[in-house]
């Protein structure tokens, strides 16, 4: 899928983008640049659920590790 994705074979939604940057460990700005380039918006801080999403990747949570926060939060899932 993720290759089908970079191929532009597959388009991607902001939530599978993001999954994709956590599970290659990227940081916090290249994420950002990911979304940006994809033509999404950037993670912001103001935002409950994405505030959540910045706290797990710069703690080097998984993808289930802030799905599980996630939940605990009652907000919709990465996956």
């Amino acid at each position: 899928y993720v290759y089908k994705v970079f191929r532009g074979e597959r388009t991607a939604s902001r939530d599978i983008l993001i999954s994709i940057a956590i599970s290659m460990q990227l940081s916090l700005e290249e994420t950002q640049l990911l979304l940006r380039i994809s033509k999404f918006a950037i993670l912001d801080s103001r935002n409950k659920r994405d505030s959540i999403i910045i706290y797990g990747l710069t703690h080097d949570l998984s993808v289930f590790g802030i799905d599980d926060i996630l939940e605990e939060q009652d907000m919709s899932t990465l996956n």
